[in-house]
């Protein structure tokens, strides 16, 4: 068996390079000397949209506030149902938004896009966590935040305790 290492790059159009290229400048160029991020240029073109009671593309949306005191909220995607399916009981898919813990929200177009079309396409709710940005936070405030969601979410009986085999999402005593 041979351990050489292939040396054939994948071919991608001319278009994701240049793409690329430019989302590497954009994010050299919103970052300031002191590593701190100035936001205000990032939301020239991070797209923003709100949640939606009535459906579009068959799914309605809503926005939950977790923990006030810090900002943490879900946007939680349901599939319009038709009558027939209200009050079933549906899995529930946690999506957490991509943007290296620095960019983007669980509100950025592109992810509401996403988190829309898991929901019309298979037969879950789909629960989008907006956790708090780093620098402005630091490292682990992504992940705690995350897990508090998790806590929340079984709290309110969205997960249960019982659904993996020798899990259990009760928070620690600390």
């Amino acid at each position: 068996m041979s351990c050489e290492l292939s040396t054939v790059r994948p071919s991608l159009p001319w278009w994701t390079k240049l793409q690329v290229a430019l989302v590497s400048i954009a994010c050299d160029y919103v970052r300031r000397p002191n590593g701190t991020i100035n936001r205000r240029l990032v939301s020239l073109v991070d797209l923003k949209t709100g949640p939606n009671s009535s459906p579009v593309c068959g799914v309605r949306t809503a926005d939950v506030t977790v923990d006030r005191t810090r900002g943490l909220w879900v946007r939680l995607f349901l599939p319009a149902s038709n009558g027939s399916s209200r009050g079933a009981v549906r899995p529930v898919v946690v999506f957490f938004h991509g943007g290296g813990f620095a960019f983007r929200s669980a509100a950025s177009l592109e992810f509401d896009a996403v988190c829309r079309r898991i929901c019309s396409e298979l037969p879950v709710a789909v629960v989008s966590v907006n956790y708090r940005l780093s620098p402005e936070h630091r490292f682990s405030a992504q992940y705690d935040d995350g897990l508090d969601v998790l806590y929340f979410l079984e709290s309110m009986g969205g997960i249960p305790c019982g659904g993996l085999p020798g899990i259990s999402l009760r928070r620690p005593n600390i």
